[in-house]
């Protein structure tokens, strides 16, 4: 295995060594893609982050707050090799600031529930809604006369 060539570089009074490494070679921070649903291409409802658990969305979204992995990628590429779908940016931040804007325990609460039905993103989401004193999306939906 070639590691890399070894030289030497005058640098006015001695000579230094170092080692260049070729382009295929040079360190690209890793991502660790979490658990994601495999998702029905036909449905409009079944998309990121549906099925999702909290433990995934919340080690996902420490990962795109990753200073060095930010400084390597862009965002919507970052995502991609995060959680491995397509990136929505007002469906990424919605879901983003629901993480950063809680109630810690009801967070802890889902993220320690695993993958199990109690850990799942969306249940997550309403006990949050719950605890922060704010409306279901449904009884917000029924109010306003879009009910299914």
């Amino acid at each position: 295995m070639t590691m890399g060539t070894r030289e030497n570089q005058w640098q006015g009074t001695h000579f230094v060594h170092f080692t260049r490494m070729p382009p295929s070679r040079r360190y690209t921070p890793a991502t660790a893609r979490v658990q994601v649903p495999q998702y029905d291409p036909d449905s409009k409802h079944q998309v990121w982050p549906y099925g999702m658990y909290t433990v995934d969305m919340t080690t996902g979204f420490h990962q795109m707050d990753d200073m060095i992995l930010q400084a390597t990628y862009q965002q919507e590429e970052l995502f991609k090799h995060v959680f491995g779908v397509t990136f929505v940016k007002a469906t990424y931040h919605q879901n983003r600031k629901a993480w950063q804007t809680t109630n810690l325990d009801v967070l802890v609460e889902h993220e320690s529930a695993g993958r199990t039905p109690t850990g799942l993103w969306s249940r997550y989401l309403a006990a949050r809604r719950e605890a922060l004193g704010e409306q279901s999306k449904k009884s917000s939906r029924a109010r306003s006369g879009r009910a299914k």
